[in-house]
């Protein structure tokens, strides 16, 4: 599901990221669910206003198990399709 976002740069990268996409099913991002930067990789998080943060070390140590390899999983699959990209960081 694609979701339009408040335009806002990664917190990593500086890349304006204005839409998030469900990893799985229909979900529209909520606070404090996860994301992937696809211009950098950055782990996120959303806030209330669903503006996105960088997750702390120990915030990703508590991820449940699924969620990580989803990020994982994401993250080989970004870096698949970037590899060679012209814009990629």
């Amino acid at each position: 599901m694609h979701t339009r976002i408040p335009p806002n740069p990664c917190p990593e990268c500086g890349a304006l990221v204005d839409c998030a996409d469900a990893a799985r099913g229909d979900h529209a991002p909520t606070p404090e669910d996860v994301s992937l930067c696809l211009y950098c990789g950055a782990w996120l998080g959303f806030r209330a206003d669903l503006t996105l943060r960088k997750l702390s070390d120990v915030e990703i140590e508590k991820l449940p198990a699924d969620l990580f390899d989803i990020l994982v999983r994401a993250g080989r699959a970004r870096a698949e399709v970037m590899r060679g990209h012209p814009k990629a960081r």
